[in-house]
């Protein structure tokens, strides 16, 4: 009797202990683990890896507790019998996440444990305490390390034991349920743990030399790879999960692999934000400071200011808008606002300032060779300075220097543009907007647009009303979001006087004028005309347009298409009569095209400039999205369009963003940037009703001639005229590609303040900057 009360006392001893083991090991410790984890997700403390990287990985290691606490506490012993199924899978559960989570943290667990080991024998007592102390702290405040998942799973597996306990004799057996819920929850976490794995796998392929191994490794991006991930191995070093974190250990990636997420999305990789993410830590140091590239987004920088006012003078078919814009920076570092913008084509940036000390300063203009060094030079002295540089078809780059820590940087920019004639009695002006930025823009940001004209003006944007005031002035006036902005479709048309052709200014660069004749012309039809299309990612809305435009071609030239494609090289481009049939089977083909990621279109464009160039009268008609990285060498292409000056390049980009392509630095030939309405088809069925010569092709002819030679004062108009004249004057000198033409057209441009392909625009802060750069303050 002795004995089977003292057998019974011991029994509930060890119930007693084992309950306190499970509440305290496989409960609140867990508990308190997961809830410093997911607070301190963001400490530097985790700069290895993120233990609980996903709201999924709270969850399911969340059931560790829970599981453990119903199975051991929350289920009266009577009744266990008839929940077994319940509880079973509960256990398994329990018993799934934490074996998991003990093999991913278990060899940083060992790792410290011989690093204790080797300070022990190499540095004795006093490392070794400082060591274990830090252990200890560790192991305290963030729990989710090394030993307490395997504690977890001891006590999950001591629940198991007290399940067989709490059933009767004659029931025990195996615990129905804990096999799947072992199963399903190891299974979930393999699933998690799939994309991040898949997607160290594809970057290590395509980084590989061999081409094979680079397709096979955009391949398997594109199907299983995780877009934020290799979004922020863009920006540097990003924490994984465990299993990643030892994985990525036997690979090496290069630095930039901006090109990838490229081929992968089809988008430049600084369009989103990652800053957005608390948790997301990138390398300090700006890799593009003071380059020609734009670069990643900036944590804490943004645009806090921007408003745009100006003219358009109808009558002449130009505008001036002037362009304000201030950028803050949060963070407490100076860091340099990039970004690059797109105009209409045949801009010039005429004006730049840039406040200094609350006044507002002028630009100087000289050779771009020049401004660029200043402009690096005051950068590396961390001083004041704005620079504006020409990227070729209607495109700048503008760098601002230093925006300050808790501080703010304003510049103004002055833009003269032509308008695009679409009938003779009205223009169309393209507000301009960024490409490419480095800062960010908050969601709730408007710009503010104010711009009148002596003509009515008319927008499709309900946030800009149109006004008309009491002097005979029209306005279009109100905000605009930046998705507005960046759209093609979001332009200003304004009313004029069809029997405008004639307009002339004064010459502020001599004595003399500019005079401007608005001409109708007829296009010339090419003989042999090849389109080059864009297989991106981008491109899948408007193929169908441009199937829809193609049988509106002319008959009887030599058609050819091409997809730019990962296969594109081995489909042969082929000639053939062009006939609205031909149009129309092209046209079906093309629907069938899976745009996916983004493709290398200079392959394309090389062999389409191959066979334009077997026949004088030629073109290629490039149609494509953005072009943010070059995937090969455009110098072949460089080489191409300089030997063969007689094929002519139409480039139609669908989507806004930038160009690497047709830099300047890139591509010498023929170029004509189509004007893009915000519908593809429509600007392509006018580019052939001009080639048909059913539509009137308008040109602008402009010329400097001596002052008071019958010209009339009515027509004058603002000495804007002159800038565009000077504009297409360097065009044409750079086009001669001589030295001495160079030379004059960097003189032409620096005597009318404009931002071409040989000159730049640069603030600097004193005159004696100046002097140093061997520039002249405007």
């Amino acid at each position: 009797m002795n004995e089977q009360i003292s057998s019974q006392e011991n029994k509930s001893q060890d119930i007693s202990s084992n309950e306190i083991f499970v509440l305290f090991f496989g409960v609140i410790v867990p508990a308190a683990a997961l809830i410093l984890g997911w607070i301190m997700r963001s400490s530097p403390c985790f700069f290895l890896f993120d233990p609980i990287p996903t709201c999924w990985h709270l969850f399911i290691y969340s059931l560790i507790p829970i599981c453990n606490l119903c199975c051991r506490f929350t289920i009266p012993e009577g009744s266990a019998k008839q929940h077994l199924p319940i509880l079973g899978f509960l256990n398994g559960a329990a018993l799934g996440a934490s074996f998991f989570c003990t093999l991913m943290l278990l060899p940083f667990f060992l790792l410290i444990i011989i690093g204790a080991f080797v300070l022990y024998i190499k540095w004795e007592w006093t490392i070794f305490i400082v060591f274990t102390g830090w252990f200890a702290l560790m192991l305290l405040f963030f729990g989710t390390l090394g030993i307490t998942p395997l504690l977890a799973f001891i006590s999950a597996n001591r629940c198991r034991h007290s399940l067989k306990h709490m059933i009767p004799e004659t029931c025990r057996g195996k615990i129905p349920g804990t096999r799947a819920g072992f199963i399903l929850t190891v299974s979930l976490l393999i699933m998690l743990e799939i994309p991040l794995n898949m997607t160290l796998l594809g970057i290590h392929l395509a980084c590989s030399e061999m081409p094979e191994s680079r397709k096979n490794g955009i391949r398997i991006l594109r199907l299983l790879g995780d877009e934020e991930t290799i979004m922020k191995m863009c920006y540097g070093k990003i924490r994984l999960t465990p299993l990643g974190f030892f994985s990525s250990m036997a690979a090496e990636y290069p630095s930039d692999i901006s090109d990838i997420y490229y081929r992968v999305t089809g988008k430049p990789f600084n369009t989103n934000d990652p800053f957005r993410d608390a948790r997301f830590r990138p390398r300090n140091r700006d890799i593009c400071l003071a380059d020609e590239t734009v670069g990643g987004k900036r944590d804490g920088l943004f645009l806090s200011l921007s408003g745009i006012e100006g003219v358009i003078h109808s009558d002449v078919a130009m505008s001036y808008l002037e362009w304000t814009l201030e950028f803050e920076n949060t963070s407490m570092s100076q860091q340099e606002a990039r970004a690059q913008i797109q105009l209409c084509p045949g801009s010039a940036v005429s004006r730049l300032s840039l406040w200094i000390d609350g006044e507002e300063r002028e630009a100087c203009y000289a050779e771009k060779k020049k401004v660029l060094k200043a402009y690096r030079n005051l950068v590396s002295r961390k001083q004041e300075a704005v620079l504006v540089s020409d990227k070729g078809n209607g495109r700048i780059m503008v760098q601002c220097f230093p925006v300050p820590g808790r501080g703010k940087m304003k510049i103004r920019l002055g833009i003269t543009s032509p308008l695009f004639l679409e009938k003779e009695d009205q223009g169309r002006l393209n507000i301009p907007c960024f490409m490419e930025r480095n800062f960010d823009i908050p969601e709730n940001f408007r710009h503010d647009i104010r711009i009148e004209s002596k003509y009515p003006l008319s927008i499709k944007n309900r946030q800009l009303k149109t006004a008309h005031s009491e002097n005979g002035l029209y306005f279009i006036q109100g905000t605009a979001a930046e998705s507005d902005l960046s759209e093609t479709k979001f332009a200003i048309r304004a009313a004029r006087s069809a029997a405008a052709v004639m307009n002339w200014s004064s010459d502020p660069a001599g004595s003399g004028a500019i005079w401007q004749m608005i001409e109708t012309a007829k296009r010339i039809c090419p003989s042999r005309l090849i389109f080059v299309i864009d297989g991106s990612f981008g491109m899948r809305e408007f193929i169908p347009e441009i199937a829809k435009a193609l049988p509106h071609l002319p008959q009887g030239i030599e058609f050819g298409l091409t997809v730019a494609s990962d296969t594109a090289a081995a489909e042969p481009l082929s000639l053939r009569a062009g006939t609205p049939e031909i149009y129309r089977a092209a046209g079906e083909r093309l629907k069938k095209t899976d745009c996916i990621g983004g493709q290398d279109n200079i392959s394309a464009l090389i062999q389409a400039w191959d066979i334009a160039a077997e026949n004088k009268n030629s073109a290629v008609v490039w149609i494509h999205g953005v072009q943010p990285v070059l995937l090969q060498s455009p110098e072949i292409i460089k080489q191409k369009s300089e030997s063969c000056p007689e094929v002519f390049l139409f480039d139609i980009q669908a989507a806004n963003g930038p160009n690497r392509v047709i830099e300047p630095r890139y591509f010498n030939g023929n170029i004509e940037s189509v004007f893009i309405s915000g519908n593809v088809s429509r600007d392509l069925k006018r580019l052939f009703s001009e080639w048909k010569g059913i539509q009137k092709h308008y040109r602008f002819s402009r010329s400097r001639i001596k002052t008071g030679f019958g010209l009339s004062r009515d027509r004058e108009t603002s000495p804007h005229l002159a800038r565009l004249w000077a504009y297409n004057e360097v065009l044409k000198l750079c086009a001669a590609d001589e030295n001495e033409r160079k030379e004059q057209a960097v003189q032409i441009a620096a005597d009318y303040h404009i931002v071409t392909s040989v000159t730049g625009a640069v603030v600097l802060e004193t005159q004696g900057k100046y002097s140093l750069a061997s520039l002249s303050e405007f």
